[in-house]
């Protein structure tokens, strides 16, 4: 037994940073090591039906619209989550809470009695404590969001019974592939034969359709399958024969979460004969969903901040469509990874944020402000301050917004909002 095995971690902490100690390696893709390990476990399936969420962005989401969902209609449902914000708990839901420490950790230490000196990664790690916590929770449903593949993720071990694929975009490129063609192969195979699926944005990549129809996937198709109607005040759902009006916005983003939405109901509606849910309770689960830093607005003495975890292109052009809806001046508080595409990101954003505050991120992956003001430097916006801590990004962008009677962006990274958050304060909810 190595040094490492024989510390024998107890509290939360120490098993976490365990994990990183020992696997130095943040991702390594495949499945062989995360089966085996699975296998001598002897996990059964986390759930009665099995819903896996993959996709470039929205994946957060819309898990969390399909547990308010089926939580509001009386299913017992578990969820997951990554990364997360402020505790790591939160990537386990068990009934709507957050798992807790004891069963976290009994859950890592029934991993690595299993393990037999298998290397994991974090995530690895992670994915499969979930497994196990959910298999011992007698659950009707669990929503389990895919990490940043499908083919060679963690979560592709399970057979799932239904598949929902938010959309395809650049992220991770170097890791998935250069173009929207590989990278959509990759995340295509977290569909399964005969099991129904959803593709939820409009603009289908050709390899997601082909690999459908080559491996005989039901597959429904935002725009040719189901579609949405926004209105000014609400917005309607038709399907294959259903329609649903006058819909209420989401409580996860509101009016800009229509597109997750519309194929979180796709999603519901195919899978109406295994889990029913009526359309009172479907409405009360849109209505309610929350997740912390997905278009999550609060107030700092007096000033309106958006939060959000947006950390590309695509997320950020999101973003840039919802604060055009505001008609305020908008002043940016951005820290970002090394390995995105920061100056595709401001671009996105330039016709809507004026001033950027550059914060400083945690290395080794965390880019310094000074050096993302150089990555960003010609792609839109010249007017930036960098900084070293949150606190000094986030009181220079909200002075500047009482000055001209605006709001804050804060955006880039998980780890942004993660420290954003922070000076909120753990018992801030949405304002």
């Amino acid at each position: 037994m190595s040094d490492l095995a024989s510390i024998q971690p107890q509290t939360l902490k120490e098993w976490l940073q365990w994990q990183e100690d020992l696997q130095p390696w943040d991702i390594v893709l495949g499945l062989d090591r995360v089966q085996q390990v699975a296998q001598n476990l002897d996990l059964g399936r986390p759930a009665h039906q099995v819903i896996v969420v993959g996709g470039t962005n929205g994946k957060g989401s819309s898990v969390a619209l399909l547990e308010s969902i089926y939580r509001e209609a009386g299913y017992r449902v578990g969820a997951c989550f990554s990364p997360h914000l402020l505790n790591y708990n939160e990537r386990i839901r068990l009934l709507g809470k957050a798992v807790e420490d004891p069963r976290l950790c009994q859950a890592f230490r029934m991993v690595e009695d299993a393990r037999n000196a298998v290397p994991l990664t974090y995530f690895e790690f992670g994915i499969l404590a979930t497994l196990w916590c959910m298999s011992q929770s007698d659950l009707d449903v669990a929503v389990l969001e895919v990490g940043m593949g499908g083919r060679l993720d963690a979560v592709n071990m399970v057979d799932a019974d239904a598949a929902l694929l938010t959309n395809v975009s650049l992220d991770h490129c170097e890791w998935l592939g250069e173009d929207i063609e590989t990278i959509g192969a990759e995340k295509a195979c977290i569909m399964r034969r005969d099991c129904p699926a959803v593709f939820a944005d409009p603009d289908i990549p050709g390899s997601v359709r082909d690999y459908a129809q080559v491996h005989g996937v039901p597959m429904w198709r935002r725009g040719e399958d189901f579609g949405a109607t926004l209105h000014s005040s609400h917005w309607d759902w038709h399907g294959m024969g259903k329609f649903l009006s006058d819909l209420p916005w989401c409580g996860i983003g509101g009016r800009i979460q229509t597109d997750n939405a519309a194929g979180v109901l796709a999603m519901v509606e195919l899978m109406q004969t295994t889990l029913p849910v009526n359309e009172s309770l479907l409405r009360s689960g849109l209505q309610n969903a929350f997740l912390p830093g997905r278009y999550d607005w609060r107030l700092r003495q007096g000033t309106e901040c958006l939060l959000d975890v947006a950390h590309n292109r695509a997320g950020a052009r999101s973003l840039s469509m919802l604060l055009a809806e505001c008609g305020k001046p908008v002043f940016g508080v951005l820290g970002m990874l090394r390995d995105k595409d920061s100056a595709s990101f401001v671009q996105a954003l330039s016709e809507v944020v004026g001033h950027w505050d550059l914060v400083d991120l945690p290395p080794p992956r965390g880019l310094r402000a000074e050096e993302l003001g150089q990555k960003i430097c010609g792609s839109g916006h010249h007017e930036m301050s960098v900084h070293t801590s949150m606190i000094e990004a986030l009181e220079s962008a909200c002075a500047r917004a009482r000055e001209l009677a605006g709001m804050v962006l804060i955006t880039g990274s998980f780890v942004t909002v993660s420290e954003a958050m922070e000076i909120w304060g753990r018992s801030q909810g949405q304002q």
